[in-house]
């Protein structure tokens, strides 16, 4: 589905209601969610998922929408991603997680919303504690 790399969210929407396969991969691995997350499209990554698209797909070197998000430094597809069930732990073959490519790709907003997130993550998880 171009639409969802193009960041046609009326098509998009129209062919998911006409029942597109929410979760297609290419002949490359890339699902309809990575090229959303990877062009920066946030309604069209919100539409996927609001249809179950899979947050933890992976392409064949195992790059997931949120590493993809990251590296674009697209901080609303990230954090839709993250609070939608993404895991920032995942890791592609190189071993890359979403957190280090931000890193590498020096992408302080992204960056920001992943040290934002695992700090609720923790807080959270020492309220449980305590």
């Amino acid at each position: 589905m171009w639409a969802a790399g193009y960041g046609q969210l009326n098509s998009a929407t129209l062919l998911l209601k006409n029942g597109a396969d929410k979760n297609y991969k290419g002949s490359h691995g890339q699902s309809h969610l990575h090229l959303a997350a990877a062009y920066g499209h946030h309604d069209v990554v919100k539409l996927l998922l609001n249809y179950g698209a899979d947050s933890n797909t992976s392409k064949d070197e195992g790059n997931t929408p949120l590493i993809y998000g990251a590296q674009g430094d697209h901080p609303h597809v990230c954090y839709e991603l993250l609070t939608r069930g993404a895991d920032i732990t995942m890791t592609n073959a190189n071993g890359l997680n979403a957190y280090k490519a931000a890193i590498l790709k020096n992408t302080s907003t992204a960056k920001a919303v992943f040290e934002n997130f695992l700090v609720q993550k923790i807080v959270n998880l020492s309220s449980e504690i305590f």
